[in-house]
């Protein structure tokens, strides 16, 4: 399981990969800014956007699962500036860019070493037009339909800990062509190298194809990929619609190639449901035929890399009660079936001004020792206890 993600909504990041590090980056950084200067003298710099947060998050740890191999309780604060800046379309073109600036300070905690203080989460020009949309630069790209689980999603897939984080982006190029008011096909190329699971590779590249369409109530889509960084081929199949209650269900079936030696399967399913406007229940079920049923069997040496959990089978529970209309209390549960470690994560979210919202959440890890979330030996695990608090300052 991916753990320990910093993002815009939670403050840990498994493998945080260096923008600026590679010729690819930097040449892309080059393109990018040239298009911005040309939108720019184009004359729509007067409707530049900008907008933004400031954010504070202080986070204590407590409980197994510290670096130092003890109970010892540690703290983090962290302070993320986030700036956007939108150039609206002009002549068909817009361009797009999100910058970060975080300061750490607290105990040393895995994870963050290759955390850079100034990063770019988004950096890209578009070309629409009736006929395609092109999009080229660090964005994100995003298959599947789930929430916690997404085996589709093979470049920008969701934290099961944390499924609302937001997503670093990838460097690449999406061309998307409409079929129609309800259907569409895109085609992918992501650059993957110069990262944990890049590095080295002769051709770090992923492509893909993705048709979507609509039938009835039922939202469809079929998809392949070529991930040549983890030398996997795939096969994705995506609906989503309502039977009385939403629902949602993803397969992907994984061609044999470096980490497996014969096809897997992977699939998701979910079902969803609201009670008037307060009360939202959400629960998942994922799947993974190429995953370890027991811990001795997990492939750790993939974790990161060509694999985001280590078991065969999770449950994933959510559910949100809105108290009024500035307020709201949620609780999510996942749960390794096999291994039973279970991360409990209640939370309280509430505007306190126009702009500013307090946050305020627990992460609770009940596991056996030498399990996924607590595995054993010098591999990182998640602590017991996790205390949250964040105050953000839109503007």
């Amino acid at each position: 399981m991916r753990k320990f993600e910093m993002s815009n909504s939670g403050i840990w990041k498994f493998g945080i990969r260096k923008f600026v590090g590679n010729r690819c980056n930097r040449l892309l950084i080059v393109f990018l800014t040239l298009g911005l200067l040309a939108v720019w003298g184009t004359g729509a710099r007067a409707a530049l956007q900008v907008g933004g947060y400031f954010e504070t998050t202080g986070q204590g740890m407590f409980g197994g699962g510290s670096p130092s191999g003890d109970d010892t309780p540690s703290y983090l604060l962290a302070n993320h500036l986030k700036l956007r800046l939108d150039l609206p379309d002009y002549k068909d073109f817009g361009a797009h860019a999100e910058f970060n600036a975080v300061h750490l300070s607290g105990a040393e905690q895995p994870g963050i070493s290759d955390l850079q203080p100034i990063s770019i989460d988004r950096l890209y020009v578009t070309y629409n037009n009736p006929a395609f949309d092109l999009t080229v630069g660090k964005q994100r790209f995003s298959w599947g339909m789930g929430t916690a689980f997404r085996p589709v999603d093979r470049f920008n897939p969701p934290n099961p800990v944390d499924p609302s984080s937001t997503r670093a982006g990838k460097n690449g190029v999406e061309l998307t062509v409409p079929l129609g008011q309800l259907s569409s096909i895109s085609a992918i190329a992501v650059h993957d190298g110069g990262g944990a699971s890049g590095a080295g590779v002769a051709n770090p590249w992923t492509t893909g194809l993705r048709a979507r369409t609509n039938v009835g109530q039922t939202d469809l889509a079929v998809s392949v990929a070529d991930d040549r960084v983890r030398d996997a081929r795939t096969l994705g199949l995506e609906a989503k619609g309502d039977l009385l209650v939403g629902y949602h269900a993803e397969a992907v079936y994984e061609y044999p190639g470096r980490a497996f030696d014969q096809g897997k399967w992977t699939y998701a399913v979910g079902v969803d449901n609201s009670w008037g406007e307060n009360l939202f229940a959400l629960v998942e079920y994922l799947h993974d035929q190429s995953g370890g049923d027991s811990p001795e069997k997990y492939r750790w040496d993939l974790l990161g890399t060509s694999r985001q959990w280590l078991g065969t089978d999770y449950l994933f529970g959510a559910l949100t009660y809105k108290t009024d209309d500035y307020s709201s209390l949620s609780l999510s549960v996942l749960r390794n079936l096999k291994d039973e470690g279970t991360i409990i994560t209640p939370g309280f979210t509430t505007e306190v001004a126009d702009g500013v919202t307090l946050s305020l959440k627990g992460i609770l890890v009940r596991a056996p020792e030498g399990s996924e979330y607590r595995p054993a030996g010098p591999l990182p695990g998640m602590r017991e206890a996790t205390v949250e608090a964040r105050l953000k300052l839109a503007f």
